[in-house]
């Protein structure tokens, strides 16, 4: 793929030399950058085939920046929330997150109603922008979905 977009770019060139050598020094300096960030798990793949349309291109970001959730559940009122709570500090996040929390959360910074009852992709969409306001790889959902 990095030779097409490079014929591609070197195709639309007035200096192809010069312009080879730009672009292939701005490849060689994302080496370092992908191992990085490879090494940390925090790197996302996307294939990329061809030009993807804007709403394609966003439905891959959309899934590349999907949180990932460790759902906490069990018959004990008072024991579930502390094995949610030590799993977060463990995963150095803030606190593990209840359906209580996230509807407060929602009502008011999104100004949005969330219940019970809500529907699903609404409780998933407010789940997602949670996380990315706290930049939260991992959320903990402490009895999700509460009933």
């Amino acid at each position: 793929a990095v030779n097409v977009w490079r014929d591609a770019y070197l195709g639309q060139s007035q200096d192809p030399t010069r312009d080879a050598k730009a672009f292939d020094e701005r490849v060689e300096g994302l080496r370092p950058v992908v191992t990085h960030f490879a090494n940390l798990g925090k790197l996302e793949r996307l294939d990329v085939d061809a030009a993807p349309t804007t709403e394609q291109l966003g439905t891959m970001l959309e899934q590349a920046t999907m949180p990932s959730f460790a759902i906490v559940t069990g018959l004990s009122a008072g024991l579930t929330p502390k094995l949610a709570e030590h799993i977060a500090k463990s995963y150095n996040l803030p606190s593990a997150l209840t359906m209580e929390q996230l509807m407060a959360w929602a009502k008011d910074t999104l100004g949005k109603a969330l219940d019970q009852d809500s529907p699903a992709m609404d409780v998933f969409t407010a789940m997602k922008q949670y996380a990315d306001s706290g930049r939260l790889p991992l959320l903990v959902l402490d009895r999700f979905p509460g009933k």
